[in-house]
């Protein structure tokens, strides 16, 4: 009978592969643009294996998702309703990689960044004919300030259209600027209409009040008998405060038309309040970041052919339809656009104007440096077609 040996296991333990965590973000930046909201970028990892995306948080703890490796930065929309975010408050932000190995450990506050826009709208202008070639001006300003210190008051003129509109005349536009709430213009045509309105300024831009339309003296010609159009002004989209009757009628009947009884409660602000004015904070204070944004640029608004005959005989310039996603709604463009033409036996550039010289096609580029926030623009190029 054999006698069984004892057996002798030999065991292998094999360890399960220990997936380290996703990297962290550097150089988180941040910029609030008041048209589109809170902005926020950051430099990739340098290894995305495995990466989903990357989650930004709020100092207030709002999140914004970027998804992708590559992906740099996210922009918490100003017109998300409820909005998380609070005006005049400081925030910072911090990026989380995302991946299904485990998420990452927050990096680096940005910047501190705050959400602030330009000012409240003055009151209309109160406008005292003083002589046939002087108007003086007052009005209250907004104590709303947008947060930052306003620069100062863009006293606005021009020469009224006589239509029904009473539009401006562009080519008449003059502009004033000054740190008080009260201005005497001079040098004004004698029996002329003029529009005039005020903006209140700081460095994210200028609200300009409702328009105001005088005449100077002697009241004889069309001083005398056109009508500047009739604006109102009151109320809210929950009050209606208008406090009058206005005259829908026609031929055939009067059909005068009371919107409501409540009076609309006037303006009264005590001068004491009025915001400080420093003529020295017209500039913006962005930071220079490590990551700017992207900076997209579009030309183009115009007809595929223009006749010679009718744009060159009477000098007619044409001028493209430019956007920039840096461009402000209330201070225009924030970088200038270079715009230049590829043809300049066909047609020539001025600024952004346009202008034909002769039968051919026209074709021209835009393009858009870039500075501390914004990258350049990728150059955009246009053509259309002049016939005799």
């Amino acid at each position: 009978m054999k006698r069984l040996l004892p057996l002798t296991l030999a065991l292998t333990f094999i360890a399960a592969p220990v997936h380290a965590a996703a990297p962290s973000v550097t150089d988180v930046g941040a910029y609030f643009k008041v048209e589109q909201g809170f902005m926020v970028s950051w430099t990739l990892p340098t290894n995305l294996t495995g990466i989903s995306g990357y989650t930004v948080v709020a100092s207030n703890g709002a999140k914004c998702v970027a998804r992708g490796s590559n992906q740099n930065q996210c922009t918490y929309s100003s017109s998300t309703v409820p909005n998380p975010f609070r005006p005049f408050l400081p925030y910072t932000f911090t990026v989380i990689t995302n991946s299904a190995a485990g998420d990452s450990a927050p990096s680096a506050p940005s910047n501190v960044v705050g959400w602030y826009s330009a000012p409240g709208y003055p009151s209309p202008l109160l406008a005292r004919v003083v002589s046939d070639s002087q108007i003086d001006l007052t009005w209250i300003p907004s104590t709303f300030t947008g947060g930052i210190p306003n620069y100062g008051y863009r006293v606005t003129r021009w020469e009224a259209i006589l239509n029904g509109m009473g539009d401006p005349n562009g080519n008449t536009r003059v502009d004033v600027m000054t740190a008080n709430t009260n201005l005497s213009i001079t040098g004004l045509k004698p029996s002329t209409w003029y529009v005039f309105g005020v903006a209140q300024c700081n460095a994210l831009g200028c609200s300009m009040s409702d328009w105001t339309y005088m005449a100077t003296t002697p009241k004889v010609g069309a001083a005398l008998t056109w009508r500047p159009p009739r604006t109102i002004n009151g109320g809210s989209a929950a009050t209606t405060c208008f406090n009058a009757v206005w005259d829908g009628g026609t031929a055939a009947a009067s059909g005068t038309f009371t919107k409501a009884t409540t009076k609309c409660p006037g303006v009264n602000i005590d001068p004491a309040n009025y915001p400080k004015i420093d003529p020295t904070a017209t500039e913006e204070n962005i930071p220079d970041l490590v990551n700017k944004f992207n900076q997209n640029l579009f030309l183009g608004g115009w007809q595929a052919k223009y006749s010679l005959a009718t744009y060159g005989k009477f000098g007619l310039t044409l001028t493209p339809y430019l956007s920039l996603t840096s461009k402000s709604v209330l201070r225009g463009y924030l970088i200038t656009p270079v715009v230049t033409t590829n043809t300049p036996d066909i047609c020539t550039v001025s600024g952004v104007v346009v202008s034909m010289l002769k039968v051919g096609t026209c074709t021209i580029t835009a393009s858009a440096p870039g500075n501390k926030i914004w990258l350049p623009a990728r150059a955009m190029t246009n053509s259309f077609q002049i016939v005799p």
